[in-house]
């Protein structure tokens, strides 16, 4: 009769009889232990206790059994059964068989038993070899224990890591920023973002999602951005910054469009857009309306429009450009008619047309280039200060050569003499003296004065105004409407030779020497 005994929590069946190996409907796995499937004897009789503080510890599907050393005990073996089962249940009847038989040597003190069903009962088997006369296997007690998932102690939750991969795209006033989860939510579900732009906490945008708008920002300016998870213990530290964004839209429009008629042509010119949205405008377009669809680009703050018809009113409208797009169209311009003149008109400038061939001619470097058709003089009195013409010097040295600091005067020699040719005499004079100063030895006053001339002319600033040659100022004397001082002397751009400049005074011969002062006049080509 079996005899039940409770140790520690583990139950212990003791038996005097041993059993075969247990049926095929538990067949599981013992680590590192051949299955037998053969029956072993059981021994004819008892010795000393088999097991000495054994113990099982449960495992997820397993049991480990664990034993003191069996005073003279020569080895061991380990077996193990479980409940008969039916219809998938267990039942409180034991199988009359034992699985998993495994023999241990003296040394060994533990034996685990894989691939168990969990929540199910199974008994292990300790036997002892004793060294006594006519050695026998003794039995010991049956183990039982139930074999069970084992829950991992929960780690405590923390905050999350940081997010990865910040990046932004700008937009108008704002900019659209995504990043990618982080790599640990910290143990506990990450409840949302929060976005910040750098340098300025008050703008910011919060979602449970991967990505969110941040507006308020300002156009033109660059942002960088961080951003932080937030789960029930609290907030990540801040991501890595994005790359720099610069929110940003299309420009304002331009302002103050006004247009300058030629023949055949009207000068456009404007004022740049109070805001270029945040992004640098790279170019202006001008078209033309009432009597087509003429258009001109430029990256400057004028074009010309060609290809128009003489005695038909234009207005123009302009749009500037950057990378956002363009803006929308400017106010339209006062209208203006492409127009011929004749000798004695007054000019589009505000001067007096003293040249007019009835065909084209070059003036080099002027804007109307190869396509110039009339000559204007700006009107007496077009400088207050020395109305009606101010008397200046073609340079400023007072004669004395000076090794140190050569005088323009002295050194620069221009030769080109002819008509067309004073804009880039003029040109070219203050290239080789550049001071703005009359009284500086690298000055040349009488070009600088009349380069510039700009006066304003129905609202539109007039430039591109020089210095004539000697042809050219010879055309506006014998024109007889530029209303030159009688009996003086006035100034071109042409020299001759070291000490003496091309000037003109009405029968006789030009004359004079750099540093004397001179009349000065004015001309414009178009």
């Amino acid at each position: 009769m079996a005899r039940v005994l409770a140790v520690g929590g583990v139950r212990f069946v003791l038996a005097g009889v041993l059993a075969a190996a247990l049926a095929a409907c538990f067949v599981v796995r013992a680590e590192a232990a051949p299955v037998f499937s053969s029956s072993f004897a059981a021994p004819a009789e008892f010795a000393n206790s088999a097991g000495s503080g054994a113990q099982v510890a449960v495992g997820d599907r397993s049991l480990t059994l664990k034993w003191s050393a069996v005073k003279g005990a020569a080895g061991y073996r380990v077996s193990w059964r479980g409940r008969v089962l039916k219809g998938g249940e267990q039942t409180a009847t034991w199988s009359a068989k034992w699985l998993g038989l495994k023999v241990l040597e003296a040394s060994d003190r533990s034996f685990k038993v894989s691939g168990l069903v969990n929540d199910r009962e199974y008994q292990l088997r300790l036997e002892s070899k004793t060294t006594a006369k006519n050695s026998r296997w003794v039995v010991s007690s049956r183990l039982v224990a139930s074999p069970n998932a084992v829950t991992p102690e929960p780690t405590p939750a923390t905050v999350p890591d940081p997010p990865t991969g910040v990046s932004g795209v700008a937009g108008d006033s704002s900019a659209a920023v995504s990043w990618s989860a982080p790599s640990s939510d910290g143990g506990s579900e990450i409840t949302s973002y929060t976005v910040t732009a750098w340098g300025d906490g008050s703008q910011s945008c919060t979602t449970a999602t991967l990505s969110c708008t941040v507006t308020g920002l300002t156009n033109g300016m660059s942002y960088w951005f961080l951003v932080k998870a937030t789960n029930a213990r609290g907030d990540s530290v801040a991501s890595l910054a994005s790359a720099a964004v610069t929110p940003a839209t299309v420009p304002d429009p331009p302002t103050s469009v006004a247009g300058l008629v030629g023949h055949g042509y009207v000068a456009v010119s404007w004022s740049a857009p109070s805001s270029d949205g945040g992004s640098e405008i790279t170019s202006y377009t001008v078209t033309a309306s009432g009597g087509g669809s003429q258009s001109c680009t430029t990256t400057t703050l004028s074009c010309t429009v060609t290809g128009l018809t003489n005695g038909t009113a234009y207005t123009f409208t302009v749009k500037a450009t950057n990378a956002l797009g363009d803006s929308v169209a400017s106010v339209a311009s006062a209208a203006a008619t492409p127009r011929t003149w004749n000798v004695g008109d007054d000019g589009p400038g505000g001067g007096k047309v003293f040249y007019a061939p009835g065909g084209t001619f070059t003036e080099t470097g002027a804007a109307c280039g190869s396509s110039c058709r009339y000559l204007e003089a700006a009107p007496a009195g077009w400088d207050p200060d020395g109305s009606p013409d101010p008397r200046l010097r073609w340079g400023a040295g007072n004669g004395e050569q000076k090794k140190s600091q050569p005088q323009c005067s002295y050194r620069f020699i221009v030769t080109r003499t002819a008509l067309g040719s004073g804009f880039a005499n003029t040109a070219a004079i203050l290239d080789e003296c550049p001071r703005a100063d009359y009284r500086d030895d690298r000055s040349a006053p009488a070009a600088y004065a009349a380069s510039t001339y700009a006066p304003t002319v129905n609202g539109l600033v007039v430039t591109g105004w020089f210095l004539p040659s000697i042809d050219e100022l010879v055309q506006l004397d014998d024109s007889a409407v530029g209303g030159l001082r009688r009996g003086g002397f006035y100034w071109s751009s042409s020299q001759v030779n070291a000490g003496v400049a091309r000037a003109l005074r009405k029968g006789e011969d030009p004359c004079c020497v750099k540093y004397w002062d001179l009349a000065v006049r004015p001309i414009r080509a178009f």
